[in-house]
Order: C-alpha cells, then structure tokens, then sequence
C-alpha cells in the first residue's frame, strides 16, 4: 500500500499496524533497528519504488486484488459493501479517523484508547445496518513465500501478517478480519483471522516498550538478529571508520566480541571440516557422476564448462596498439573508464594466539 502524505504525516511518533511487527521483532524482513532508524530519521525508509519489480507489482495489482476479495466475500454475505472514505469518516469513526485516501478509498484509523497507535486497512467492509462487520489486506507474493502460508479458508497465515490484522482489528474494533495473498500470478488464497485479546494485550505491551523506550527519546535499540536489514542500517548509520580502536569497556562489549569470535571460530573449523569431507566424496565418485545413500541422498561431482571471458586488458592495449594511442596515455583511458565502488565496512578478526613456554620453563 502505498501512502498519502497527510497518511505518512499522522504517523509521526506513532507505530502504524504494518510496523508493529518490526518493533517487536517478528517481522522476518524488518528487523526493530532498522525501524527505529526509519522512525527517528536516521535512515530514510525505501519508497515502494525502490523496493523491487515485486514491490510495484504489489502496487500495480492491489485494486485488482481488493475488488476481487471483494467478490468473493461479498458472494457468501450479499448484504456486505465495500465501505467509502464518506462512510468511515462521517459515520463508523467519526473523530478516528486521522488521514485518508480518496482516490484509494482507505482511511486511517486511530486506536480508540492507544493514541500512539493506527491502522490503515486495505478495506473495511459495512453490514446491512452500516456498522462494521469485518477488515481486510491483500498480499502480493512471490511462489516462494508460499509455503509460510496455510491453506486458503484457514487462519494460517506468517507472524508478521497475523500482527498486523490483529492491530487492525483493534484500531477498527472489529472481531473479524480477511486476508487475501496472491502467490507467483495464479494461487489467489483467502484466510480468516478472528480477533485475539490475549494476542493484542502482548503486542500492545511489546509496542508501547519499544516506542517509549527507544524511539520517542532516540535511544538506539539493541541489535536483536543479523538480518540484511540490521546489516544495511548499520552500515547507514556507521559508514566510515574513525581512527581509534577502543578498549572493551562495557559487558554488552565484551559479551558482542566474544560471540563474534566464537562463531567466527566454528563457522572456520566448519568450512574445513565440510571441505575434508568434500575431498574424500570426490575420491569415492572417481570418475562416476555421483553417488545417492540408502535414504535417498544423492551427491554429483558435476562437470560445468565455463564460458567464455572477456580479457579487457587486452582489448585496451589492442586498441591503443590500432589507434596508434601513445601508450603512456593508456592509464589514462583507464582511468576514465574506472568506476570507484562505494566504500564499505567488513570485520577482520586477529586472534592472539597464547605464547608458547620458554625452553625450560614449565607451563602453570
């Protein structure tokens, strides 16, 4: 979904119901540093643009998807409707709702108790008395995210969606909510989610924690997974590295430095234990094309034929050589035709290794 600006505006230091799954960590894409760097302006969050060819079919195909939820709910309750902008804001919610969209038919609606937290449903849907009967988002995504759904008619759904249903129903005040997911252009499936007042009590306590803990006085979080987005914020936030190496000063410090090294030290002795062992399948393959184990396992020793690569060296200094280029100018040439890459940041490990007794000296 995409936003308006006085949407985007009515956010500010509240968590919408699509964000509060990255503020409590259960959002598997959206880690709560990168949110709390998008919230605080650290960090500018990705336009739907910027986001991928799925990202703008997602855009491109939500009207398709909202009318053809809408059918099918609407077959099995023939007295439901598609509620309008007018409808909410001059009737169902007068005095919630914070911001709209006309020309998208969306509203955004605030928490009737919390007034940091908001909704912005993809549709709403009325009865035949005009009151509130049910909520609704649609999902375009990809065949491989498939399987983290149930099958359609069930409540099956990911973590991060069923959070976000959950605080819509709350902000809408609704015991039911659909939603619609979309998989690889040609699997429509529709999933019922009833509401949960335990569910919401532990999202509305984690949520409130993380916004007044970290985001209102611009406290930053601690890093709570190593996904991209955690990697990409912090290299947003750190680009360039000072001149000093500090002295392990905290337990968080110590705690953070011995992990890495830890984990550094057997993902190392992993690689060589996986490339022992890989020597050893090769030999017992020989010249076969590969052995399959009693369960079924099976290991190839592929033959791949690479193509052809481009000596671009060469190329220059033949067409130095055939334009009769003075060859000093060639670093030139290159030099035009040099692109710098953007500067980065990687971690480089120097272990100490304990010194060995002097001769004679006994060990203690």
């Amino acid at each position: 979904m995409s936003l308006t600006p006085d949407q985007l505006a009515v956010r500010q230091g509240r968590l919408g119901a699509s964000e509060v799954a990255a503020a409590i960590g259960v959002h598997p894409y959206r880690s709560p540093l990168a949110l709390w760097a998008e919230l605080t302006g650290r960090c500018v969050a990705p336009s739907p643009s910027g986001l991928g060819e799925a990202a703008t079919w997602g855009t491109i195909l939500e009207p398709l998807l909202r009318s053809r939820l809408e059918a099918r709910l609407c077959e099995g309750n023939p007295s439901w409707h598609r509620a309008t902008v007018a409808e909410l804001a001059e009737e169902t919610y007068r005095g919630r709702v914070l911001a709209c969209d006309e020309a998208g038919q969306q509203v955004t609606i605030g928490h009737a108790t919390y007034d940091w937290l908001l909704a912005t449903p993809d549709d709403l849907y009325l009865g035949a008395d005009q009151a509130p009967v049910a909520g609704a988002e649609v999902k375009n995504r990809g065949a491989r995210q498939a399987p983290r759904w149930g099958e359609t008619g069930t409540d099956l759904i990911p973590d991060e969606t069923l959070v976000q249903a959950t605080v819509g129903m709350a902000c809408a005040g609704l015991e039911r909510w659909y939603v619609a997911a979309y998989f690889g252009g040609y699997d429509f499936r529709v999933y019922a989610v009833a509401y949960d007042a335990e569910l919401m009590s532990r999202i509305t306590e984690c949520a409130w924690d993380f916004l007044h803990r970290y985001v209102r006085p611009g406290v930053m979080p601690p890093v709570t997974s190593g996904d991209d987005s955690t990697h990409a914020t912090l290299a947003a936030l750190f680009p360039r590295a000072g001149e000093v190496v500090a002295t392990v000063t905290t337990a968080d410090e110590l705690a953070a430095v011995d992990a890495y090294v830890e984990a550094r030290s057997q993902r190392l002795a992993a690689d060589a234990a996986e490339a022992d062992a890989a020597a050893r399948v090769k030999q017992a393959i020989g010249d076969r094309a590969g052995l399959r184990a009693p369960d079924g396992t099976v290991v190839r020793w592929l033959s791949v034929t690479s193509g052809p690569r481009v000596d671009y060296a060469g190329v220059a200094q033949t067409l130095v050589r055939n334009f009769a280029v003075p060859l000093p100018q060639y670093a030139e040439i290159c030099a035009t035709y040099s692109v710098q890459p953007p500067a980065y940041r990687r971690l480089h490990v120097r272990e100490t290794t304990p010194k060995s007794p002097a001769q004679g000296e006994t060990p203690t």
